[in-house]
């Protein structure tokens, strides 16, 4: 959409991290002097061809944004406003930043600059990108790459429900947490769901029918084709893309949805060599190797290309679909669905969010998200799980809309196909790997995706999530340890957190320990001391855990890391439990049994030396009792005495039951 940049008690110049930018818009550059610093501008217009930065009442701003109510707030507020940006300016200057923010409708990241303080925020499901730094003076970005122009090493993404507010005198930075809660579950029909989550996305895309040539990313899948059905009745004209590689399931299923609506499409067949060409590019763009972005990447890469040389503006995605219906196979497995979705949508902008808005704009095109439309987003998490997944299916009331808009069932019950997988793009990265698919992405952008802190207590969960993301090219930059005195704690693995130093040893990375009583929830204010301690040596980006299937300690990890605005990552999250253990051992871990306390388990089990012979016999005794194999409901605790990064072995010289 555009560009924003603010550099402040500070002597860098403005210009060279905005050129950097200039692809988000072409519609307009400019940059204002402060006493204090400056900031920048890059225009992408669909709302009034209107310059940045603003200036009104001596408060300069700059904002890269999509306000849809903003017409009804300056008849509200009686102000006299040009566009969307415009109307921002004046609201905050008259209302303040924190009570703007909730009136909001739409998606936005801005710096508002007083006489004496810098606000910074973004959209609470960050949509559009903020990066920032403050290690020589303030400065802020769209993009983490025109920070790092200035040779600065420690930047970091502003986490969507956070708030900054900067001193310009004192030089000093203040986060403000915004509250994104879990709505309750209402009693809802599902002829009423049907009725109001169409009613709702209608909405949703007439407010982001722009005055502009617009298209959709179209694969033939359900969440696209409702918005292709859905803006077709607003009217408008529009073109559908979808891309692939030659023969790919994704070019064929979308030339069968578009030939059944008589839909627009565009067909964009990608070669080997694109995709070679494009890697060097959108790696170094998005400054990530992971591999499910980097496919997924590569869709939004070339359909945005294609578009903007058709010359649009502006792309439909259906983003937010899944997390919202529950959409993803192990939602039909989660306990509480719609806590899953709750947490899919926070940590929407570190997995989608950013790949998509720098890939669009590095070809000049927005894209717009009908399904995160804030009412709509609210409405789908209150509805009942029940809902949601249906007869073991998933993402049902979507398929009750696409039926009562006439999508024939082919197209409305047809399984989900990931991006990556139905353009052909992952299975050809997976070719070209002769170790794995983050070995071979790494090639176009070696330096870590993130510094993280990897919760260890010891035990096999925590130890194999670390080893999952440094695989994944992550910086595991430290462990970090609870001490609990509370061995009956729900909430931290408790025996033998005392050997965790040398596991960290064996790894040769730091620890940051920290202890705990372990009252309930009260020791997650502990948590919280040992992460910001994390934050301050290490400056760590986010935080690895090990939870499995425990909604009760993920969700509380993830409420303190929401707190101190650190990413969330959980790789083993619902793994099936019996070929997890069973890959264990396939990578060489040993793993030794520290304590047990459920049926079918006897002091036998301590201080053994796990086999593959004793993932049979705990899968036995699941089938037999119902313990969980991994150990996920507490029937026993590990200690790992070596794993593939361990450069030197633990042994068990002698132990105590």
């Amino acid at each position: 959409m555009c560009a924003i940049l603010g550099l402040f008690n500070t002597h860098f110049d403005i210009v060279r991290g905005l050129e950097l930018m200039r692809a988000r818009g072409n519609d307009g550059s400019d940059t204002k002097p402060l006493s204090y610093g400056s900031v920048g501008h890059t225009l992408h217009a669909l709302v009034g061809h209107i310059s940045q930065p603003l200036v009104r009442e001596g408060n300069v701003l700059v904002a890269n944004c999509e306000i849809y109510n903003w017409q009804e707030l300056a008849q509200e507020y009686n102000l006299s406003a040009q566009n969307d940006a415009d109307l921002l300016l004046r609201l905050l200057n008259t209302v303040g930043v924190k009570k703007t923010l909730p009136l909001l409708d739409g998606v936005f990241a801005f710096i508002y600059a007083t006489p004496s303080q810098v606000w910074v925020a973004r959209d609470l499901l960050g949509i559009k990108p903020v990066w920032y730094s403050a290690e020589n003076g303030f400065c802020v970005a769209s993009e983490k790459r025109a920070l790092e122009v200035y040779n600065l090493n420690t930047v970091f993404e502003l986490h969507p429900r956070h708030l900054l507010e900067y001193s310009v005198e004192k030089n000093e930075l203040t986060r403000h947490v915004q509250s994104f809660v879990l709505p309750p579950e209402q009693e809802v029909s599902r002829a009423d769901a049907l009725i109001r989550v169409r009613e709702l996305l209608q909405i949703a895309i007439r407010k982001r029918v722009a005055n502009a040539k617009m298209g959709v990313l179209f694969s033939g899948g359900l969440d696209s084709l409702i918005i292709a059905y859905l803006l077709a009745r607003e009217n408008v004209p529009f073109t559908c893309y979808v891309v692939g590689m030659k023969g790919s399931k994704d070019i064929l299923h979308a030339k069968r949805a578009a030939k059944a609506r008589g839909l627009s499409l565009v067909s964009v067949e990608v070669s080997e060599d694109d995709i070679k060409t494009a890697l060097t590019k959108i790696i170094p763009l998005i400054q990530d190797t992971n591999v499910v972005k980097a496919g997924v990447g590569l869709v939004t890469y070339f359909a945005s290309k294609r578009a903007h040389e058709d010359g649009c503006k502006v792309l439909f995605s259906g983003l937010g679909a899944d997390e919202l219906f529950a959409g993803y196979a192990r939602h039909t497995r989660a306990k509480k669905v719609n806590l899953d979705c709750y947490s899919d949508l926070l940590k929407l902008f570190e997995k989608n969010t950013y790949r998509d808005d720098v890939l669009s704009m590095h070809n000049t095109t927005e894209l717009r998200f009908p399904f995160l439309d804030k009412a709509l987003v609210q409405y789908a998490l209150s509805l009942p799980s029940a809902l949601k997944i249906r007869d073991g299916k998933n993402k049902q009331v979507l398929r009750d809309v696409s039926r009562a808009l006439g999508i024939a069932e082919e197209f409305s019950e047809e399984k989900k196909r990931a991006a990556q997988y139905g353009s052909g793009f992952d299975v050809f990265i997976a070719k070209q790997s002769t170790k794995t698919k983050s070995h071979y992405l790494k090639q176009f952008y070696p330096r870590p995706n993130a510094r993280l802190a990897a919760l260890v207590s010891g035990g096999k969960d925590s130890i194999a999530a670390l080893h999952l993301m440094y695989n994944q090219n992550y910086e595991i930059t430290c462990l970090a340890t609870l001490e609990s005195e509370n061995k009956d704690s729900f909430m931290f693995h408790t025996p033998n957190t005392h050997l965790v130093q040398l596991q960290a040893c064996a790894l040769g990375i730091p620890l940051v320990v920290a202890t705990t009583k372990g009252e309930k929830e009260k020791e997650l204010l502990d948590l919280k001391l040992l992460l910001e301690k994390a934050q301050k040596q290490y400056a760590i980006e986010g935080v690895i855990t090990g939870a499995l299937y425990s909604n009760y300690q993920r969700t509380r990890i993830e409420a303190v890391c929401e707190e101190l605005g650190l990413k969330v990552f959980s790789p083993l999250w619902h793994v099936n439990q019996y070929d997890y253990m069973k890959s264990l051992f396939k990578q060489g871990y040993a793993i030794t049994i520290s304590s047990v306390a459920a049926e079918g388990f006897d002091k036998n089990w301590i201080g053994k030396i796990l086999t593959r012979a004793d993932v049979e016999k705990l899968k036995t005794l699941q089938q037999r009792v119902g313990v969980n194999v991994a150990g996920e409901g507490g029937e026993y605790e590990s200690l790992v005495l070596d794993a593939p990064l361990f450069k030197t072995k633990l042994v068990l010289k002698e132990f105590k039951t």
